[in-house]
């Protein structure tokens, strides 16, 4: 493997363990860490934090690390995005993964491959590791371009990341934006949703949040983000593992492992609007939900929650089963 790896930490020395474990395995010849600070009057932050950053104390193979690690918190948003600025200064292009985002030895070969393949088109904006709508393509050796970026493991260029901007309303005025999302989706929810993310990120309202201002980049842009056949990254960090631990444990013992072809069959540049739409959907989900207050896709949620009470895996496994085919929007 050539390619650096930008390892993003704060607190949560169990799961960054993880992750860097299956670092070690790629054997990165450049690795940069950044790690926000504890957040103030906080003694487990200051704790943990000192904890997980120890973990680069473990670097056993041939590799330049370089770390940026702040003394004051200052939230996910800016400290992550500052962190991909700074690791930039050194890289044209980076392999990125957060604390909590498990990636096997595939994903960092896929996307040193892509990496390289794509660096002067313009149009590719980003590579993700993730495939969480479950396409795939039959004649390619990964699936689909898509505007959506996934970024629970993922890649970019410096090219990319140098027009980022974390406060993005005078680049993207709400009035192209929304004029934008009308001519890629169909669907008023989805429309109303990221118009409601828009408002939330345009001025850094919320600052625990990068990706979105991402995800706007690569739209007014009419960029594209590759999307994998296969899911290479397992992210440990969502709410459903934060409320059952067991959780994790399933989801890394019952993993499927890849093996990276030798050579890539390339499939045709062109957005697919399948993808667009299943991401696009999937991630205001919840919102959308919530705003329709719609009883049938509300059950998804309800019966997730019941599933994750019984104990043994074979049954849970029949029940969800059992309610993909009843309930049309069980997922």
């Amino acid at each position: 493997m050539n390619k650096a790896v930008l390892f993003v930490i704060f607190n949560r020395y169990d799961k960054a363990k993880i992750v860097f474990e299956q670092i070690r395995k790629a054997k990165p010849p450049r690795l940069y860490v950044v790690a926000d600070g504890p957040r103030e009057n906080n003694k487990d932050d200051i704790i943990n934090c000192k904890k997980t950053r120890e973990i680069i104390k473990e670097v056993d193979w041939q590799c330049d690390v370089k770390t940026l690690f702040r003394e004051k918190n200052m939230q996910c948003g800016p400290s992550l995005t500052g962190g991909i600025s700074w690791a930039f200064e050194y890289e044209e292009d980076l392999i990125i993964l957060e604390d909590d985002c498990v990636a096997e030895e595939a994903f960092f070969y896929f996307c040193e491959s892509l990496l390289d393949y794509y660096k002067d088109n313009e149009q590719i904006m980003s590579i993700s590791g993730v495939n969480s709508g479950n396409y795939k393509s039959e004649t390619a050796s990964y699936s689909f371009f898509s505007m959506m970026s996934g970024i629970w493991g993922w890649a970019t260029w410096k090219r990319v990341w140098k027009n980022y901007k974390f406060y993005i309303r005078d680049i993207y005025p709400p009035e192209d934006v929304y004029k934008k999302l009308n001519e890629l989706f169909d669907d008023s929810n989805i429309i109303n949703f990221w118009m409601h993310i828009y408002d939330l990120s345009s001025e850094g309202k919320a600052l625990y949040e990068w990706s979105y201002q991402l995800h706007f980049q690569i739209i007014m842009n009419n960029g594209l983000s590759i999307l994998p056949n296969e899911n290479y990254v397992i992210n440990i960090g969502t709410p459903e593992c934060v409320k059952n631990p067991k959780k994790i444990k399933e989801l890394l013992d019952n993993r499927q492992y890849h093996n990276i072809p030798n050579t890539f069959i390339h499939p045709e540049i062109k957005r697919s609007k399948y993808a667009d739409y299943i991401i696009a959907r999937a991630v205001g989900d919840e919102y959308i939900r919530i705003c329709n207050n719609n009883i049938v896709e509300s059950m998804n949620y309800i019966i997730e929650t019941i599933i994750w009470f019984i104990p043994t895996k074979f049954f849970r496994n029949k029940l969800r089963d059992f309610f993909r085919k009843k309930v049309p929007l069980y997922k």
